[in-house]
């Protein structure tokens, strides 16, 4: 299911990852690889999806993890993370020192709501960043995209403006924000990642 070619340093890497360890979002191509290649090397790791009963993705873990029986397995949470107090009841049992969100709602054709997108990709990560000033992490990672450069994307540098042109880019926009004020000014440890 995944590219699982890792090197000494790697490996070390991720050992040394603080746990527990929380994969958001891990319905999505992202987030069933890290989840795999990290639940691969350690018993502290968690994942969470909105779609994981029927999500193609999440079943096809089985064959590589034949103790995740079932979507059902204690490893993985269905939740919506645009609901507080389901979000909290998640957070709070599993108390992660590490959280990586990959969730994100608008990335195909099919997702277009506007209401949506906003809810998942800058309320349910403000959520997330709220929980975690609460439940004190070690380290947040929110996963961002090239659309927030948005109008400015012809091979933009990473210091370029960011220009919305879409519902999505003006999410992902808000929600890179939102990671730079919990970070400097909330003091969490916190990260927004570009991936593209």
């Amino acid at each position: 299911m995944f590219n699982d070619s890792l090197d000494l340093k790697d490996e070390k890497m991720l050992a040394e990852i603080p746990g527990p360890i929380l994969v958001i979002g891990v319905s999505g191509f992202i987030g069933v690889n890290l989840f795999a290649a990290l639940k691969k090397r350690r018993k502290d790791v968690f994942g969470l999806s909105k779609n994981k009963k029927d999500n193609w993705r999440i079943l096809g873990l089985k064959k590589e993890f034949p103790e995740l029986t079932s979507c059902e397995s204690p490893s993985l949470f269905h939740c919506d993370i645009s609901q507080m107090n389901e979000l909290k009841k998640v957070i709070h049992h599993l108390r992660p020192q590490t959280i990586f969100n990959l969730a994100a709602y608008g990335t195909s054709e099919g997702e277009s709501d506007w209401e949506s997108i906003q809810s998942v990709n800058y309320f349910g990560l403000l959520n997330l960043l709220k929980l975690s000033e609460e439940y004190p992490v070690k380290a947040f990672v929110n996963t961002g995209s090239s659309s927030e450069y948005g109008k400015n994307c012809a091979g933009p540098l990473e210091s370029d403006e960011l220009i919305a042109n879409s519902d999505y880019s003006l999410s992902k926009i808000a929600g890179s924000f939102a990671v730079s004020y919990f970070g400097a000014i909330k003091k969490i440890p916190c990260n927004h990642l570009r991936l593209y």
